[in-house]
Parts: structure tokens; C-alpha cells; sequence
């Protein structure tokens, strides 16, 4: 799609916003993509002040409205105290709303948004470039207002689109305050590119009959869950190794063609420091002891492993080729408030040394979240980096980079500030700075994102009933779906959805946010089901690489090519005629060769090359 132009800084939810709702050509899933734009230099008129930010977390609140539940926003949601002032008899203002590039997508729907402040008589109007007016209102009363534009699409009629607004002559004071404007477009989008692995947390593994969990999962069209793999149901005393639970766990996904993300986590209490309270939530008093437990678990489940070789009806294709190491120790619950990227780095890096001498063909991924508290602190500190300090060479260890990105109570499109909070957003920040302050250029793995219903306005998605917050949660995932695969997220090679089950009554709903992430109940499927079943159909599959030739120059015989590989994290080989594969960096030049020659370059990724390379003949 056309990348449209946004501003990273919060402070920009003010007076111009244009909203795109992207729909989907061949699948029901949707999206809203909100361009943060600020005003033009000719925002104000004479007399009048400039259009200032007001509260964030309120403007949220009227945002949601209109982008999700398509409708007039909450007046009380949406409070401010100043505006554009105009005045009867003075000059209109007019905001321009962005220069919009669609390319050739056609407008299936647009519609102009403003929120005044009193009743006195207001022209709003949709003007293009050239000064012709689209569309226009009249209004004499307070708050929210809308009304369709008739557009066309071209890209002349787009370009310096603005909104007009004009007091009526002779309206009575007080002055009319425009508190905010946009303009909201739907459009239809191409088919996707990009492909990412797509799988859902199903806790099949506490189920008396794991099968019947996974079941549930088949009618999804998912192929891959990820399951906790304990420690402490493992070898539960010090030398004693019991398989059968994991092995039963393994074996019923593979009979359903699922492949599991196994976390390995969940010490005995054999293991940990004496008085650690809970076992399972300790880290180990020896990471050797961790290690070795790592290095029996991929030896038997990964690619080629025991498992697998003793159970030749069962398709070894499906064997984990990636372990996470650990769940969210970032978080003090799970590793008993001994919260600390140091120590963490010490255990995954032992972990991932036994791991791959017991099989060279596992894959580590690594627990990663944006900033953190130190234990007893409110201080927010940077986890990477709290990573890399202890252990500079942690890079070598790494082949992808697991990451939470949680969005509570905001729609993907939030901008987070710098700190802690939860945003969708902040899995820009997260990869950015491994990749670019670190030099780790790893794939990011979401395995584990979602929405909760609960009623916890802090934590859960808006909605003043379980079912309106149920529609809710089904369309932000929709959206998180879409913007992964069809946004500026090709480094990501995972998303995982948390969680299959949810069942507690609808009708006694509760604050507690873990309780209401689920895609089905005891009735059967939430609206969230579809959100998601829609996903894998659309972009379920391997990540691989998109390959293009951007430009081709020949000087006196020499042939310069420049290319582009649409995975970042993927390095790139090239080939002349039939000759080997190998790496190769843009610009590649060949002296003077002659003619009838032909040039192939490839991207490579963590999940394999191009299966179409781009080719140049001369």
C-alpha cells in the first residue's frame, strides 16, 4: 500500500486528522489507518488563536467512536477549552487536511468530522486544491457534526484538500470555537504481499484431553499454537525425566498438522534458590541446570529430534524449529520480582549454548519489551540495553526477538509517549533499537498480542456493554492483522493471538483483563473469532522475502544493478546466468561483459530465500 505520511509525537492528536479505513478486496477484515497531520501554517484567521492539543486520553475516547463504532463521539469523552476562535463578520479559516497519495486505490467512502463548541450558525465546507467546493453544511448547534464528500479519487482533487469553516453574518455571540476536524476515507486496498506466521495461545497442554483443545484450533485454519513446555512436569526430581504428558502434548498436534511454539520456562522447585516462592516463577539457582534442561528438550522435540524419529507415522515437517526462552521475565510475576535484563542475558545465553550443541537445527528466540521498572524502582530503563551490557555478544545467540506488544485500551494506530505504556506502536521502538542502537538485525516475533473485553477502562477496549466491547475487541484485531501485513511491519515473521478460550458469563463481566482475551466462550465463537479466522486465511504462511530490481545502468558495457529486498532483517545473494548463488550487496556491478547475459538476485531471510527472484536479461 501507499505509505501515508505520520508524526511519532502524541502531541499531534489535535485539530487535523485524516483517518483512511482500509477494506479489504477479497476478505471481511478491515482496518483504520490514522495519519497524525499537524495544522498548516494558515490554521488561524485574524484575530483568532491556533488550534493547541487537548487532553490525549480523552480525544482517544472520541476517536474510537468514529473510527470503530461509526458513529457521532461522546461529547463528554471529548473536552477542551480552547480552539480555533472565529467570529461573525471576520475572515473564514481554513485548515489544510494533507496531501493524500492513494495511487490508484478507488474511494469507497469519505466523510468530513468537526467538533464545535456552541450553537451559533456555522458553514463548514470540503474545498480541493483549485478552490472548487466538494461538499458543505450548515449547522447551528453544539459538539459533533459530519457530512459526506463526493470524491473522486484523483490525485489532483486530493492534493491541498481543506476544510472551511465560516460564521454565518449577524449570528449572536458568543464566538464559535472548532475544537477539532478530519476526514475519515475508506478505501479498497491490493492484495497483501506479506505473509507471517500466524498462530494463537491455546493451553491445549492443561486440557485432560489436549486433542479437543486443538480441535478448536483447527476450525480457525491456524496451524501453529504455542504451549507452555515445563520444567517441573519434566524432570520434577533432580535426574528423573517423565515424557509422557509432553509427548501426548506433541503427538496430538501432530496428528491435527499443528506445529507447537514451545516456551521453555517453569523451574522445579529442586532447581531454585531454597525459600523461592513460587518454583515455577523463580529463575533457576544454576543456568547450567536450565541449560541442560533446554538441551534434552530440542534433542527430543526439534528438527529431527528423538520424538520424531520414534514416531515415523507422524509428519516430522511439523517439528518446533524455534524455542522461546522463558515468558515476559520483564514482568515481576513471572520471575518473582527478581526483575533484571542481566540476569536474564545470563540464563538465555547458557540456555541457547546447550540448546544448539544438543541440535544444530534449533532457533532461540528471546524475551524483548520496550522499557521496564527495576525491582523496587519506578525508574523506566531500557530492556535491550539492559541485555546487551551484560552480555555484548548476546547478538550471535539471538535468531529472532520475542516481543508482547499489548495495546490495552488503544487501537493500533495509537502513538505512544517514551515511557512504559502499552501501545501496539511500540513495536517500532523495540526492533529499531535492537537493529539500529544495538546492531542486532533480528525478526520480531509477537507471540503473544490481543484485546480484552473486561471493564477495566485502563486496561480494555471501550464499550458501555460486554457485547459492544466484544465488537470492539473483534475489530481492533482486525485491524492489528492488517496493519502487521499490510503496513510497514515486514520484520515481522510472527503473530501470535492470546488467547483461544475465554469462559466466564458474559453476562458477569469483570475488571480482570486476563480474564477476557479469548476468541470463543462456552456459546461458541465471539465476534473476535471471525476477526481472526479471517487473518489466517488472508495472511497466514511463511515470511519469505520479495525480491525487486529498482534500476539498471549501463556504462560502456558495465551493468550497475540496484535492488531492493522488502524484509529488512534479510541479506541478499545474486547469480549471473547459471552460475552459483551468492551474497551480494546493492549496488552489483559486473565489468564489461557484453550481451546476452542474465542477471537473478534473491532476498534471503531467517526463513529462507525468495522462491521468485528478480531478473534482468541483455
Amino acid at each position: 500500500m501507499t505509505a501515508i505520511r505520520t508524526h511519532a509525537d502524541r502531541c499531534v492528536l489535535i485539530a487535523v486528522l485524516a483517518i483512511f479505513t482500509l477494506a479489504l478486496p477479497s476478505a471481511p477484515a478491515q482496518a483504520s489507518q490514522v495519519a497524525f497531520l499537524r495544522p498548516n501554517a494558515d490554521v488561524t484567521a485574524p484575530g483568532s488563536t491556533a488550534w493547541i492539543p487537548v487532553g490525549s486520553s480523552s480525544f482517544a475516547g472520541a476517536l474510537n467512536d468514529v473510527v470503530v463504532e461509526n458513529q457521532t463521539p461522546n461529547a463528554a469523552d471529548y473536552a477542551a477549552v480552547s480552539g480555533t476562535v472565529l467570529h461573525a463578520g471576520k475572515e473564514p479559516v481554513e485548515v489544510e487536511i494533507a496531501t493524500i497519495s492513494l495511487s490508484s486505490l478507488s474511494i469507497q467512502e469519505a466523510k468530513a468530522w468537526y467538533y464545535t463548541s456552541n450553537s451559533n450558525e456555522l458553514e463548514a465546507s470540503i474545498k480541493d486544491a483549485a478552490g472548487s467546493t466538494l461538499a458543505s453544511m450548515k449547522t447551528s448547534s453544539a459538539g459533533w457534526h459530519s457530512f459526506s464528500i463526493s470524491l473522486n479519487g484523483s490525485q489532483a482533487q486530493l492534493d491541498g484538500l481543506r476544510m472551511r469553516f465560516r460564521v454565518i453574518k449577524g449570528s449572536p455571540v458568543p464566538e464559535r470555537r472548532i475544537l477539532a476536524a478530519f476526514v475519515k476515507l475508506r478505501v479498497e486496498l491490493p492484495a497483501s504481499q506479506h505473509l507471517t506466521h500466524i498462530g494463537i495461545s491455546a493451553d491445549s497442554r492443561s486440557a485432560v484431553v489436549p486433542g479437543n483443545v486443538q480441535n478448536e484450533v483447527l476450525e480457525t485454519g491456524a496451524t501453529r499454537i504455542r504451549e507452555d513446555i515445563e520444567w517441573d512436569q519434566i524432570e520434577p526430581i533432580n535426574g528423573e525425566w517423565t515424557w509422557g504428558n509432553t509427548d501426548s502434548l506433541f503427538e496430538e498436534a501432530a496428528e491435527r498438522g499443528l506445529t507447537i511454539l514451545p516456551i521453555l520456562n517453569s523451574p522445579p522447585c529442586w532447581a531454585v534458590p531454597v525459600g523461592a516462592e513460587p518454583c515455577e516463577h523463580s529463575y533457576p539457582e544454576s543456568d547450567l541446570d536450565f541449560a541442560y534442561f533446554t538441551a534434552r528438550v530440542v534433542e527430543r522435540y526439534g528438527i529431527g529430534g528423538d520424538f520424531w524419529e520414534a514416531h515415523p507415522e507422524l509428519d516430522a515437517e511439523l517439528a518446533p524449529k524455534y524455542f522461546e526462552i522463558w515468558n515476559e521475565p520483564y514482568i515481576p510475576v513471572f520471575v518473582n520480582e527478581e526483575v533484571d535484563p542481566a540476569r536474564y542475558a545470563d540464563l538465555y545465553s547458557a540456555a541457547v549454548a546447550a540448546g544448539r550443541t544438543a541440535n544444530p537445527k534449533s532457533r532461540y528466540l528471546i524475551e524483548a519489551t520496550w522499557k521496564y521498572n527495576p525491582q523496587g524502582s519506578s525508574e523506566q530503563l531500557n530492556w535491550a540495553q539492559g541485555i546487551y551490557e551484560q552480555n555484548p555478544a548476546i547478538g550471535s545467540l539471538i535468531d529472532g526477538i520475542a516481543i508482547h506488544p499489548y495495546p490495552g485500551n488503544r487501537d493500533v494506530f495509537y502513538q505512544p509517549g517514551t515511557g512504559i505504556a502499552a501501545a501496539f506502536r511500540n513495536t517500532d521502538r523495540i526492533y529499531a533499537y535492537w537493529r539500529d542502537s544495538l546492531k542486532i538485525n533480528k525478526p520480531i516475533w509477537i507471540t503473544e498480542v490481543g484485546y480484552s473485553s473486561c471493564t477495566d477502562e485502563e486496561d480494555c477496549v471501550p464499550g458501555g456493554s460486554q457485547s459492544a466491547r466484544e465488537e470492539i475487541k473483534s475489530e481492533w484485531l482486525s485491524d492489528l492483522f492488517d496493519v502487521v501485513n499490510r503496513g510497514n511491519y515486514p520484520y515481522v515473521h510472527a503473530v501470535y493471538l492470546y488467547n483461544l478460550r475465554q469462559w466466564l458469563s458474559p453476562e458477569s463481566p469483570t475488571s480482570v483483563d486476563s480474564e477476557w482475551f479469548g476468541i470463543r466462550d462456552g456459546s461458541g465463537p465471539l465476534p473476535a473469532w471471525a476477526a481472526f479466522t479471517n487473518a489466517v486465511a488472508a495472511y497466514g504462511g511463511t515470511p519469505l522475502p520479495n525480491t525487486t530490481i529498482t534500476n539498471v545502468k549501463n556504462d560502456h558495457g558495465a551493468r550497475y544493478f540496484t535492488f531492493a529486498v522488502s524484509d529488512p532483517t534479510a541479506g541478499s545473494e545474486c547469480q549471473l546466468d547459471a552460475g552459483a548463488w551468492s551474497s551480494c550487496a546493492s549496488p552489483k556491478t559486473y565489468g564489461s561483459i557484453g550481451t546476452g547475459h542474465t542477471f537473478r538476485v534473491r532476498g534471503v531471510s531467517a526463513e529462507g530465500p525468495d522462491p521468485t527472484p528478480a531478473s534482468y536479461s541483455w
